[in-house]
């Protein structure tokens, strides 16, 4: 195409890549659409939509998906989307008692789920592989046939290093270069992160309206961490270690003077609590006393022992409040998941009552899956960057 007299030269070909990208990110978040729809959402005059499905559909990423029903007479007109197998991906939640792995496509939709059981002694690559043999033969694919695989993990990841840090719970995954060995034995590209932040992006992502003065996460139930969020970004710190509060001196020490929060919030701390109420915290952590505080039968004693799990949450979470002021404080893991608004409640109660606090706190909207959900949300983000990407070759090759 000839360029216009005294306009750059590259101009008309950014144009159309940003046009392309434009259209392109239209049909991710609200196709199929037909060229009018695209028209009206991008701002562009329908001809220039016109070329732009024409130019995306001749490479692969725009495909007709069927016709529209016209409100009144008048002619069906075509709907366009993106083919969902364009980019596929897979989200992993690597847990203490089993492992899940789901493979998503490019909007996010699951294709394939399976769940293993976890072995910490278990090298990483293997567990992995089984992992995607199991969900990817469901999904009729191979593992090569995913753009990447983002791996939620309870442990800190520092990726300067690309290595665990404080992972004793699980050697199977200890060493150097982890996500480069990982992916260099997979065939395919491994995201690491630790599951808290990666609760934290699902829970996020859940929330219609997220809080604009900083979202915190606390973890607790099994292991025992803090996610952050200011300013829409996740904050993990020089080494991937902050939030690692699991490690933190609890208070008043008692004994060696060695206690940490670990102690306490942990699976073990929670059910050694609640066997002095004869109650039983569990997997699920706070279930039982939840269901039993809300009915009279031993009612006293459930609500014993949800103020004072309510009281060690606190006291974890007043430094927090003390040095970040979150909006809101999201209470997760376990003993978050299955404490819900009872517990959150009596915590906000709790906050608000040690200082001038007037932030919120809630239960995790994903439930026990938000390590998953934020897994999701990952990958299908860096699946739809990799497929925009893709915009700008890909219309080099029908250009005219």
């Amino acid at each position: 195409m000839r360029e216009d007299r005294g306009q750059p030269a590259g101009r008309p070909r950014l144009l159309r890549t940003l046009n392309d990208r434009l259209a392109l990110e239209v049909l991710l978040d609200g196709g199929p659409l037909t060229r009018q729809q695209i028209s009206d959402l991008t701002g562009l005059s329908r001809p220039t939509a016109s070329l732009m499905l024409c130019r995306l559909e001749a490479v692969g990423l725009v495909a007709p998906t069927g016709a529209s029903t016209p409100a009144g007479r008048g002619p069906h007109a075509a709907l366009y989307g993106v083919p969902p197998r364009t980019v596929l991906s897979a989200a992993v939640d690597v847990a203490r008692d089993a492992s899940r792995v789901e493979v998503l496509d490019v909007t996010g939709r699951t294709v394939a789920a399976a769940t293993l059981a976890t072995c910490p002694q278990t090298p990483a690559a293997r567990t992995l592989r089984d992992l995607l043999a199991a969900v990817c033969t469901t999904a009729g694919i191979t593992p090569t046939d995913l753009a990447h695989v983002v791996v939620g993990i309870g442990s800190a990841y520092d990726g300067r290093t690309d290595r665990l840090a404080n992972a004793e719970h699980l050697p199977g995954w200890a060493g150097p270069a982890l996500s480069r060995t990982l992916s260099r034995r997979l065939g395919v590209t491994v995201v690491v992160e630790n599951d808290a932040n990666l609760a934290l992006v699902g829970e996020l992502a859940a929330t219609p309206e997220p809080a604009a003065d900083g979202t915190a996460l606390l973890w607790f139930g099994d292991g025992v961490g803090l996610a952050v969020e200011v300013g829409g970004v996740v904050h993990r710190g020089a080494t991937g270690r902050a939030g690692e509060i699991g490690y933190v001196r609890a208070r008043p020490p008692q004994g060696d003077g060695r206690r940490d929060l670990q102690s306490l919030l942990g699976r073990a701390g929670l059910e050694s609590l609640a066997a002095g109420y004869a109650l039983t915290a569990g997997p699920d952590g706070l279930t039982e006393a939840v269901v039993l505080a809300r009915s009279e039968e031993r009612g006293r004693g459930a609500r014993a022992f949800l103020a004072d799990v309510a009281a060690l949450v606190t006291d974890t979470l007043e430094p927090v409040i003390g040095v970040l002021d979150p909006a809101l404080v999201v209470l997760g893991g376990p003993g978050g998941a299955s404490g819900g608004a009872l517990l959150a409640d009596l915590v906000e109660a709790g906050l608000r009552a040690r200082g001038r606090w007037f932030g919120h706190v809630r239960g995790p909207c994903c439930g026990p899956d938000a390590v998953l959900a934020g897994g999701r949300t990952l990958a299908t983000r860096l699946a739809r960057d990799l497929l925009l990407d893709r915009v700008g070759r890909a219309a080099e090759q029908v250009a005219t």
